[in-house]
C-alpha cells in the first residue's frame, strides 16, 4: 500500500491520535463552540455533534483583533498566547471546525516565533465523526 507523504505544517487524524499527549492542542473556535453549546459559528446544523478534542486549550481566533478591528501587534499576540499556556518551544497543533480559522492562526503563530506549528485540517468536522474521545459532547438543536 502507498503511504501518504506528510505535508509540512499539516497534521492528519492519525498523527494527532499518535501524538495527542505529546503536543499542545490549540482550539481556535469560539468559546461557545469549545464548550459544546454550538457545533460551528455559522449555520449550525441541528443534530450536529458539539464538543472538543480532549486536552485542547481554547483561544478564540477573534482575539487576534483589537477593539478597532485591526490585527493586534506581534507582541500583544505573543503575550495573549503565552498567557493561556501555549509555549513556543513545544509542538503545537491548531484546529477549528473546518480548517480556515486554524490556518490563519497557525500562520500568525509561526510569524510570532513558534517553530513547530501544524494545522489539523480534518479539524472538529472530522474528529466529531470518529471514534476518538471527545469532551463536552452533545447534539445541537
Amino acid at each position: 500500500t502507498d503511504v501518504p507523504v506528510p505535508i509540512k505544517g499539516v497534521a492528519t487524524i492519525g498523527h494527532l491520535q499518535q501524538n495527542l499527549t505529546r503536543v499542545q492542542l490549540l482550539d481556535v473556535r469560539t468559546p461557545e463552540e469549545y464548550d459544546g453549546i454550538i457545533p460551528r459559528l455559522t449555520n449550525p446544523e441541528p443534530g450536529s455533534v458539539c464538543g472538543r478534542i480532549p486536552g485542547s486549550i481554547n483561544w478564540d481566533w477573534r482575539l487576534v483583533y483589537g477593539p478597532e478591528g485591526r490585527l493586534k501587534s506581534k507582541m500583544n499576540i505573543i503575550m495573549d498566547i503565552k498567557r493561556i499556556g501555549i509555549m513556543q518551544e513545544r509542538p503545537t497543533i491548531v484546529y477549528d471546525f473546518n480548517g480556515a480559522r486554524s490556518c490563519t492562526t497557525a500562520l500568525l503563530l509561526s510569524r510570532c516565533g513558534y517553530k513547530q506549528v501544524q494545522v489539523y485540517l480534518g479539524s472538529w468536522m472530522e474528529w466529531r465523526k470518529s471514534s476518538m474521545p471527545k469532551q463536552n459532547v452533545r447534539k445541537y438543536g
